[in-house]
């Protein structure tokens, strides 16, 4: 009995240390009830009952649970990342009639650029010339193209379709659409679901 007790218990503090610590020290910032306290209840209330292989199944179960999420979460973080990383690295800034490009960075709001068929959107802003079909999916969800046209706003992140648009820069890279997006989802993805 109590070599079996010893083995249990050493299991125990090795799986269910780290839980234990971090249930006291939330305990000592006056957060009692979170999942480290009640696993730490759970468990050495079976200890105290004699439910030595409980307690110890208890906190392995919950290890592999931990793993299992972590991984998830950061499968999903990469899978959405590489997806909505949509951030034009450069734009092709119109300006006294000629075409340059620059770092998407250096755009600024009131800025022409250019953006041709195939590409994304690279900031949000008003199409000044031309008209094309908008790709939206990347970014609304929505599978059917946007028609856009003189005076329409259009978000970065977006697909041109079918013609060369002209547009005015209205929000600098950082305040963009998809700037904000990425934002979100790196908050989200660094928080515990």
């Amino acid at each position: 009995h109590w070599a079996a007790l010893a083995v249990y218990a050493l299991g125990y503090l090795f799986c269910g240390w780290s839980v234990l610590k971090q249930a006291g020290i939330n305990l000592a910032h006056g957060r009692a009830l979170d999942e480290n306290f009640l696993m730490s209840i759970a468990t050495l209330g079976a200890f105290a009952i004699g439910e030595y292989a409980e307690a110890l199944g208890v906190m392995v179960f919950y290890h592999i649970g931990e793993y299992f999420e972590d991984k998830a979460v950061e499968r999903s973080r990469s899978n959405i990342m590489d997806a909505l990383d949509l951030r034009p690295e450069v734009v092709h800034l119109v300006s006294g009639g000629q075409e340059r490009t620059i770092p998407a960075e250096d755009a600024l709001p009131g800025d022409l650029v250019l953006v041709r068929r195939g590409d994304r959107i690279p900031l949000d802003g008003v199409v000044t010339e031309g008209e094309s079909l908008l790709d939206t999916s990347a970014i609304t969800g929505e599978p059917v193209p946007v028609s856009v046209r003189p005076g329409d706003s259009v978000t970065s992140g977006c697909v041109n379709q079918n013609g060369l648009l002209t547009l005015r820069v209205e929000k600098p890279l950082s305040e963009s659409m998809v700037t904000r997006i990425l934002d979100s989802v790196e908050n989200a993805a660094a928080a515990k679901p």
